[in-house]
């Protein structure tokens, strides 16, 4: 009775891989098809600053009454 159980159970996994290989199709990546190009980090850090917004907050820490 267990080894039937473990049979379903192998079954289902391998259905279950076969429905996704089929839903998902698996490719290879095509490195010619992204042009290349250069990149520069440092520029990039110096505008990210500009994109950054800043938040008000009325910080009450050290209000006492």
């Amino acid at each position: 009775m267990r080894a039937v159980g473990h049979l379903v159970a192998i079954a289902a996994v391998l259905l279950f891989a076969l429905g996704l290989k089929i839903v998902v199709p698996t490719t290879d990546a095509d490195a010619s098809a992204v042009q290349s190009s250069t990149l520069n980090v440092l520029q990039m850090q110096l505008d990210y600053v500009n994109y950054l917004h800043v938040q008000q907050i009325h910080d009450m820490t050290f209000a006492l009454d």
